[in-house]
């Protein structure tokens, strides 16, 4: 069974959320779309700058999402203060600090959201504030076959299906907190 097959009750666990609907429907208002990107600015970071400091995501090209995130956040608020951190952020950040730089584990995140930006986000984009850029790559197809590749090198280990599944519970976590502001 291959990790997609292995991870799927999560995959759709995740994309079931009331949340993930009214993205999809275009029903987000600025100011929500916008305290979503901050807390995944904050997310992303915590994972791209421990992924690079480990050498976990050298080589791939157009991978950092969370600067493209800041720029869509920066267009959608106004406000002085910036919105809330959800708890789930704070979580997050902490479970990927203390992965201590494993490769296998770091990719398993990388896959879970970066796939999920290359693929779902595609559609995504269309229905969201602001221009996206997030959802915006530069070689979207390079970029696919270096994260299958790394992904690759940590299959016939239990634990990258088991990491998956954590980082799609991230994902679900977030989105029912979302809806609780």
């Amino acid at each position: 069974m291959g990790l997609k097959e292995a991870t799927w009750e999560h995959h759709k666990a995740a994309e079931r959320q009331e949340f993930v609907s009214k993205m999809f429907k275009g029903e987000l208002s600025d100011k929500e779309y916008a305290t979503f990107c901050y807390n995944q600015i904050l997310q992303y970071q915590a994972l791209e700058v421990t992924a690079d400091t480990h050498g976990v995501i050298k080589d791939m090209p157009d991978i950092i999402r969370h600067q493209k995130i800041n720029k869509d956040y920066y267009e959608l608020w106004d406000a002085d203060t910036p919105p809330p951190v959800l708890n789930v952020t704070k979580e997050f950040v902490d479970y990927i600090y203390g992965l201590n730089g494993d490769k296998c584990r770091l990719m398993a995140h990388i896959y879970t959201r970066h796939m999920g930006d290359l693929m779902g986000g595609q559609m995504l984009k269309k229905c969201t504030p602001g221009s996206s850029q997030w959802h915006t790559f530069d070689d979207p197809d390079t970029l696919k076959m270096r994260i299958r590749e790394e992904i690759g090198e940590c299959m016939g280990s239990e634990k990258i299906v088991d990491e998956v599944k954590v980082a799609y519970e991230f994902a679900t976590k977030t989105f029912e907190e979302m809806l609780t502001l």
